[in-house]
C-alpha cells in the first residue's frame, strides 16, 4: 500500500517563513483576459490592410474592364445613328430626287446631330457631306467628350452605296479596324 505524505504550513511548524502560499498555487499564471479579444466585433490592422489589397486589385482588373464596356456601347450607338441617317437619307432622295444636307430634310432639329443615349450627353457627332450633284453623300460620327480616346476605332463613315468605315482623329482610313 503506498503511503501519502500530506504537509501542512502548521504541520511543519513552519507558520511564518513559509514560502508557500495556500490561497495562490505557485504554478498557475494570471488571467489571459489582457490577451485575448473582448469579443470579435473589431479588425484587425492587418486585416484591414489585406481587405484594402484585396479591393485595390478588383479595382485595378474591373474598372479598365468597365470603360471598355462604356466606349463599345458608345460605338453601337454611333453605328446605329449613322445606319438611320442613311435611311433617312435614302428617304429624302426618294422624295426630292437628291440626297440632302438640311436637317428638316431628314427629320432633325439641326445639324450635326449629336449621338447620346437620352441622357443629354453626347458620345459622337453627325455629320453628312454631299457631292456637288447631290446624287452621293457621307456622313461621318466624329467623337466627342470621353469617346475621343477611342483610338482603335474613332471615327464612323458610311456613304450612299452602303460602304462602312472608321478612321482616325486626320480623317485617315483605319483599314481592317473590325469596328463596324
Amino acid at each position: 500500500m503506498p503511503v501519502q505524505l500530506r504537509m501542512d504550513a502548521d504541520s511543519a511548524g513552519n507558520d511564518s517563513g513559509s514560502t508557500m502560499n495556500s490561497e495562490t498555487p505557485p504554478h498557475t499564471s494570471p488571467p489571459r483576459q489582457s490577451r485575448q479579444r473582448q469579443g470579435s466585433s473589431g479588425m484587425t490592422l492587418i486585416e484591414l490592410m489585406i481587405v484594402m489589397v484585396i479591393v485595390t486589385l478588383l479595382v485595378m482588373v474591373a474598372l479598365p474592364a468597365f470603360r471598355g464596356q462604356i466606349m463599345r456601347s458608345h460605338r453601337l450607338l454611333a453605328r446605329s445613328a449613322l445606319m438611320d441617317l442613311a435611311e433617312r437619307e435614302e428617304r429624302a432622295r426618294a422624295i426630292l430626287a437628291h440626297y440632302s444636307s438640311q436637317a428638316q430634310d431628314l427629320g432633325y432639329p439641326a445639324l450635326p446631330v449629336p449621338v447620346g443615349n437620352g441622357d443629354g450627353q453626347s458620345y459622337y457627332t453627325m455629320t453628312v457631306a454631299l457631292s456637288a450633284d447631290g446624287q452621293h453623300f457621307s456622313a461621318v460620327a466624329t467623337p466627342s467628350d470621353g469617346q475621343r480616346a477611342d483610338a482603335s476605332c474613332y471615327a464612323y463613315t458610311i456613304d450612299d452605296l452602303g460602304q462602312t468605315g472608321n478612321q482616325d482623329e486626320t480623317a485617315q482610313a483605319l483599314p481592317g479596324s473590325g469596328c463596324w
